[in-house]
């Protein structure tokens, strides 16, 4: 939970609508590309939302001084 904190007082407005936009598509149940239709490749939407939240965090995380 610390590192989420820690992630969210450093992200700009920009970020935290961005970083609310991806958590939210990712927890709905509803999918651009169902996985009960293309199987595996359904999986694909979801691991680059999951990529790009990561990505931001890192990035986020970055500025911050340790």
């Amino acid at each position: 939970m610390r590192l989420l904190g820690r992630i969210w007082r450093g992200a700009s407005s920009g970020e935290r609508l961005f970083l609310g936009l991806i958590a939210a598509y990712l927890l709905w149940p509803f999918d651009v590309v169902p996985e009960a239709l293309f199987g595996l490749v359904g999986l694909t939407d979801d691991l680059v939302a999951l990529g790009v939240l990561v990505s931001m965090a890192r990035r986020i995380l970055g500025r911050q001084a340790p």
